[in-house]
């Protein structure tokens, strides 16, 4: 990490666990050890199950200036539905895309072979434009990646968005 450090290029690393990393204190305790391993360091934490949305995370979060990242990913029971919040200087959002009849079949990169459509990027231009107002950086990011969707999908919402 250090040459990115000294590179000035990185914002941000990005903590991304899986649904089975439940809320849980031993969980919480080890968010707070990646907090100390990392310190001086910007994190923002992705999380995919809903146990991990409430109030008490939200203000652990703050607490600790660890990001919370706002994800887009398929309409499937126990995973988190648009949850738009800023915990840190650094908003972040993540496409995953709404691929749910492959989300847990297939390969992988069929998972994220999604192409979103401008009614569904329109959806969260107001939600980031918000961020942006509530933080020093707003990171977008897409990982529907399969046959360069990711790229077509971020040049979509930078228009949207004026950029």
């Amino acid at each position: 990490m250090k040459p990115l450090d000294e590179s000035s290029k990185l914002i941000s690393l990005l903590a991304q666990f899986p649904y089975s990393f439940h809320y849980n204190k031993q969980n919480i305790e080890y968010l707070k050890r990646l907090r100390e391993w990392f310190f001086g360091n910007e994190i923002c934490i992705e999380f995919r199950n809903r146990e991990w949305i409430c109030k008490e995370v939200m203000d652990f979060l703050k607490s600790e200036n660890l990001g919370f990242v706002c994800v887009d990913e398929p309409d499937i029971n126990g995973l988190i539905k648009k949850v738009v919040a800023s915990t840190s200087g650094i908003s972040y959002v993540r496409f995953h895309g709404r691929n749910k009849e492959n989300w847990y079949k297939g390969e992988g990169s069929e998972r994220y072979n999604y192409l979103y459509n401008m009614e569904e990027l329109i959806e969260w231009v107001p939600s980031i434009k918000s961020l942006e107002k509530n933080a020093r950086i707003t990171v977008v990011s897409f990982n529907n990646h399969p046959i360069g969707r990711a790229v077509e999908n971020a040049k979509m919402l930078a228009n949207l968005l004026g950029k």
